[in-house]
C-alpha cells in the first residue's frame, strides 16, 4: 500500500510540471494584486503556495507525509529555476518567487500535526513506521540533557574512589542500567497512576514476589553517556555545621551531557490470546500513561542515586514514536496539539 501512495503523489501531486504550473499561476495572481508593494507580495506568494503544499498533504496519512517530502525535495532546484526564469519574463526589477525548502515544509506543516501535548507536554518531534518491529509494537526514543550530574554506585571492588560510576564492562563507559530504567519510571509511574493491573501489565510482578507472575508489556534499553566527571560532597554535622570528616569523591556524569532513552512497548500477551480487538483501545490507554509517566520520571522525580537531591533530572530535547505493522501512527488518538 505505501507503493501505491508513492506512486499516486508522483504522478498527480508531487509532479514536476504540476508544481511549476501552480508556481506560475500563484505567482501571476499575486504580481497582478501587489506589484507596487514587495513586501506584500512576497508574503501572499509564500502563503499561498504553502496552502497548496498542504492540501496535498492533507490527501495522505499523517505517518507518510514526512516521506513525500522527499519527493518534492527532489524538485526543489528545478523549481528555484524556474521561479528565476518568471522574474525575467518581466521587464522590471521586481521579487522573485521564493520556493520554500522540504525542511521549511516539514516545520511548518508537518511538524505541529505529531506533536503530542500531555497535561504537561512531552512534544513527539516525528512518528515513523517500521517494518523491523514486531507487530503492534512501539518503540519510544528520548534525547534528553541532564540539568542536574546523574551518579550511580558500580560494584568494582578495585578502583581509585569509593564511588565510581557504573560503567559498561568491555568499553568503560559510563552507563544508566536498563534495569536502573525500569525502577526509575515504576517509581514516577506509581506516583501517576495508582491502577496496580495496569501497572502489572506495563511493568510486570515486583521483585520478590512469589505467585502469579507475569512479565510486563515495556523491554528497556541502557543508555550510555560519552563524559565523565568528579563530584565531591563534604558530610556537615548536625550541631555546628562544621565538616564531620573528610570529603566524598564521587564519579557522576557532568550537567548537559546527553543520552537516549529507549524502550519497547510490546503487548505480547494480548497477541497470543489472539484477542486483537483488545489492542487498538489498551494501546491508546498504555502509550498515554507511559508518555505521562516519562514526563514526570526526566523532569521531576528522576533516574540516578541521591534522587531525592535533585540528582538525575534531565530536560527532553525531542522524542521519537516508531510504530511497528498493525498500528498506525496516525491512529494513535493520544491528545494531538
Amino acid at each position: 500500500m505505501v507503493y501505491d501512495f508513492f506512486a499516486k503523489a508522483s504522478l498527480e501531486d508531487f509532479n514536476k510540471e504540476n508544481l511549476e504550473d501552480k508556481v506560475r499561476e500563484i505567482w501571476e495572481k499575486v504580481y497582478r494584486k501587489y506589484k507596487n508593494k514587495p513586501n506584500e507580495l512576497k508574503k501572499e506568494f509564500e502563503r499561498e503556495f504553502m496552502d497548496y503544499i498542504k492540501s496535498i498533504l492533507d490527501r495522505y496519512p499523517l505517518f507518510l507525509q514526512s516521506k513525500l517530502l522527499r519527493i518534492y525535495e527532489g524538485f526543489e532546484e528545478d523549481l528555484r529555476n524556474f521561479a528565476e526564469t518568471l522574474k525575467k519574463e518581466i521587464k522590471r526589477k521586481t521579487y522573485k518567487p521564493e520556493i520554500p525548502s522540504s525542511k521549511e515544509v516539514y516545520k511548518e506543516l508537518i511538524l505541529p500535526e505529531v506533536k503530542i501535548k500531555l497535561d504537561e507536554p512531552l512534544l513527539i518531534e516525528s512518528s515513523n513506521f517500521s517494518d523491523s518491529l514486531p507487530a503492534y509494537a512501539i518503540q519510544i526514543q528520548i534525547t534528553f540533557k541532564l540539568k542536574k550530574p546523574y551518579l550511580s554506585k558500580d560494584d568494582d571492588n578495585f578502583y581509585i574512589i569509593d564511588n565510581p560510576i557504573v560503567k559498561d564492562k568491555v568499553f568503560k563507559v559510563p552507563m544508566v542500567r536498563s534495569t536502573t530504567w525500569k525502577g526509575a519510571l515504576r517509581f514516577a509511574f506509581k506516583q501517576i497512576c495508582k491502577d496496580q493491573k495496569i501497572e502489572i501489565r506495563l511493568f510486570g510482578n515486583e521483585k520478590g514476589e512469589t505467585e502469579n507472575f507475569r512479565q510486563g508489556r515495556l523491554f528497556f534499553y541502557p543508555t550510555f553517556f560519552d563524559r565523565i566527571s568528579l563530584d565531591v560532597i563534604t558530610p556537615l554535622d548536625r550541631e555546628t555545621r562544621t565538616p564531620a570528616r573528610g570529603p566524598i569523591y564521587f564519579e557522576v556524569v557532568p550537567k548537559n551531557a546527553k543520552g537516549v532513552f529507549k524502550v519497547l512497548y510490546y503487548p505480547f500477551d494480548l497477541i497470543a490470546k489472539g484477542d486483537f480487538d483488545s489492542i487498538e483501545e489498551e494501546v491508546e490507554e498504555d502509550l498515554e500513561l507511559l508518555l505521562k509517566t516519562i514526563k514526570k520520571m526526566f523532569t521531576e522525580t528522576g533516574f540516578s542515586a541521591k534522587k531525592t537531591s535533585g540528582f538525575g533530572v534531565a530536560e527532553i530535547e525531542n522524542a521519537t514514536i516508531t510504530v511497528g505493522s498493525g498500528l498506525e501512527p496516525y491512529k494513535i488518538k493520544i491528545k494531538i496539539k
